[in-house]
């Protein structure tokens, strides 16, 4: 999407403004369907019109917007979809220190069709949030406690898959630099959240207990130690306790360093590792390596990529033919080349790669094996005013 500033939009009257978007999307796919041994290409148009409505005060922001969704397939039709978006949100400043939020968002889509699952799934999602923010002035420290519940419905046909999800979260950041003046410009950010899933009744799946309770914690470090070069580390735990069956736990943590040579080039290079006891799998490691990096060529244009490489372990009744260990290997890569014509409209050229290399075979369905090879090339118009 092209970039939002306070020079676009229409005025309507002193504190709104009317925004018109529009996103074109033209791609080129080697492999729609992830298919591993009969791949088949297609083209794919989709267009994403939309428009928002903002308005604000020294107070209050009041924000609504709308977005249709059409995605054309040339030869994949079961691909085709229709979708249809929409958000209310506010915020209003209580205090200097203390403001609230609230926000509620619907979408009526699906999800997309592969070699496994031949028709996309119909579903509509409704997500409603609140919160309470308490910030310092001068932004040394902050406190978020949200609240989020989640409804999504699909089609009757799945309708087995329907849920609803209740979270509550803390998050809070702290610049712990400006209490240890020792310490490089440092961000220490912590956060908890607990959630209930509960799926819709069925019969058929009586037996399973899926609906489940879950727990979240994560803390992290951001440092800045000089003005070229920056560096983070994060570690988290989640456990999901279900009605039925075993319990899952699961363990991550993560580092990466970011280096800009100066006012034009950014690259950053990072590491996670996942592991997770788990009802689905039995057990799942992930080794993940990630390298990005952005070049500003001119005024106007710019470039950026946004690769990954990450080896998997796991095993289960639910995701192999037997009980057999599984190791997957994923390798991922995006280059993006953008011209901005103006602040309101841009267009880029993008390139994607995705390829997943597995010991698995019939991991799925009766399909061959989980191996596949994808390319994409997509031209894209954003506009936003």
């Amino acid at each position: 999407m092209a970039e939002k500033t306070a020079d676009t939009g229409f005025r309507l009257g002193s504190k709104a403004r009317l925004h018109l978007a529009l996103d074109a999307t033209s791609t080129y796919d080697t492999n729609s369907l992830f298919s591993d041994v009969n791949p088949v290409s297609d083209f794919v148009t989709v267009l994403s019109p939309g428009a928002d409505l903002r308005w604000q005060t020294h107070k209050l922001e009041v924000s609504s917007g709308y977005r249709f969704s059409l995605r054309d397939n040339v030869e994949q039709n079961t691909q085709d979809n229709r979708a249809h978006s929409g958000f209310l949100s506010g915020s209003y400043k209580l205090s200097r220190r203390l403001s609230t939020e609230v926000e509620e968002t619907y979408v009526k889509g699906s999800d997309p069709a592969d070699i496994e699952i031949p028709e996309r799934l119909q579903y509509v999602t409704n997500e409603a949030a609140a919160a309470l923010v308490y910030e310092t002035p001068g932004k040394d420290f902050d406190l978020r406690v949200r609240y989020m519940n989640t409804y999504r419905e699909y089609s009757a046909d799945q309708d087995a898959l329907s849920f609803f999800n209740n979270k509550v979260s803390i998050t809070s950041r702290v610049n712990v630099s400006s209490h240890f003046r020792f310490l490089p410009k440092s961000i220490l950010f912590c956060s908890a959240e607990y959630g209930r899933n509960d799926f819709r009744d069925d019969p058929a799946f009586a037996s399973v207990g899926r609906d489940s309770d879950g727990l979240s914690l994560s803390t992290g470090l951001r440092s800045q130690f000089s003005r070229r070069f920056a560096a983070e580390a994060k570690v988290g735990s989640t456990m999901l306790w279900f009605e039925a069956g075993p319990d899952s736990y699961a363990v991550s943590g993560g580092a990466s360093i970011n280096y800009k040579t100066g006012p034009f080039f950014t690259v950053s290079l990072g590491y996670n590792r996942a592991d997770q006891l788990s009802t689905f799998t039995n057990f799942y490691a992930e080794h993940r390596v990630n390298l990005d990096w952005t070049w500003k060529l001119a005024r106007k244009i710019s470039l950026n990529s946004e690769n990954y490489v990450a080896w998997m372990d796991f095993s289960g009744p639910s995701v192999t033919a037997t009980n057999e260990t599984r190791s997957d290997f994923v390798t991922r890569s995006m280059v993006r080349l953008k011209y901005d014509f103006r602040k309101w409209l841009g267009f880029s050229l993008m390139y994607e790669f995705d390829r997943r290399t597995s010991n698995a075979r019939a991991p799925l369905f009766g399909t061959a094996s989980a191996d596949f090879v994808k390319h994409r090339g997509s031209a894209i118009v954003s506009f936003y005013y």
